[in-house]
């Protein structure tokens, strides 16, 4: 039984499936602070009600591999600020077009997950810009789309759907 997991592994160990990938000589470390709001779109039983969405503030630390800097993998944290005040976690990959200009964009994937004091499971995209003001620091807006699709603030059949513009400051370590 445990030969077949074994041999699996080794054989991936050894080169097979990881073998075109090298591991990584440096990660680059970065950080980030967004605030921002936009609009709430929710649905059931044939009607949507329509809200601006509460201000949220997200923290973020992110790491790009050198081998394959166009990739940025983060987590953090965020929490909307206004109304009934909620803290959430965030995984997000970035993938970042490359550019030789200060200015540079980047195309988001993600999955949001608020946890107190109520629960939401949704999936996350977007784009975003960074503008680059000194060698380890960068502005940033993003504009996001998020379908919040399970948890306890939903109701029975429905779908949370958000579209939030963010701006905010990176730092680079």
């Amino acid at each position: 039984m445990l030969l077949a997991p074994l041999m699996l592994q080794s054989a991936l160990l050894a080169g097979g499936l990881t073998q075109s990938i090298p591991p990584a000589d440096s990660v680059n470390i970065s950080t980030r602070m967004t605030t921002g709001t936009g609009l709430s779109v929710a649905g059931a039983g044939g009607t949507s009600l329509t809200a601006r969405s509460p201000v949220f503030l997200t923290a973020e630390i992110g790491m790009r591999p050198s081998n394959l800097s166009w990739l940025e993998l983060t987590g953090g944290v965020t929490m909307e600020v206004e109304g009934r005040t909620s803290l959430g976690l965030l995984a997000r990959a970035r993938a970042h077009i490359p550019s030789r200009r200060r200015i540079s964009g980047y195309a988001i994937g993600g999955v949001p997950l608020f946890v107190h004091p109520f629960s939401l499971l949704g999936a996350q995209v977007g784009l975003g810009t960074q503008l680059e003001v000194h060698r380890h620091v960068s502005l940033v807006a993003e504009g996001t789309a998020t379908a919040f699709f399970a948890g306890s603030d939903l109701m029975k059949g429905s779908v949370l759907g958000k579209f939030d513009l963010g701006l905010g400051l990176e730092i680079r370590f």
